[in-house]
């Protein structure tokens, strides 16, 4: 995982990071649907692009940790976790 970024990372990424067998294929979709929104929601949080996300190893962390929230906590309304917030606002663009 040590070459991958911000643009690469992959439902197959994420299923690891869930601890979800790589042959169960039940929930690609909504992992897929999820790690597009975590994206988007990186994106939109820091006003920065997909250029100079790929260019920060720190955020492959938050993509997953949100990622996985999002995959579990799917009809719950969560606020985002300390450690989720913290990577985000180091990188965030303050306008």
């Amino acid at each position: 995982m040590d070459d991958l970024n911000f643009s690469s990372l992959s439902v197959n990424e994420c299923k690891k990071h869930l601890n979800i067998e790589d042959d169960f294929k039940d929930d690609d979709d909504f992992i897929k649907i999820c790690l597009k929104s975590a994206k988007r929601h990186i994106q939109d949080y820091t006003s920065l692009t997909i250029e100079e996300l790929d260019k920060i190893p720190s955020i492959n962390i938050a993509l997953l940790m949100l990622t996985s929230d999002f995959y579990d906590c799917r009809s719950t309304d969560k606020k985002l976790s300390f450690a989720l917030k913290s990577i985000l606002d180091m990188n965030r663009l303050w306008l």
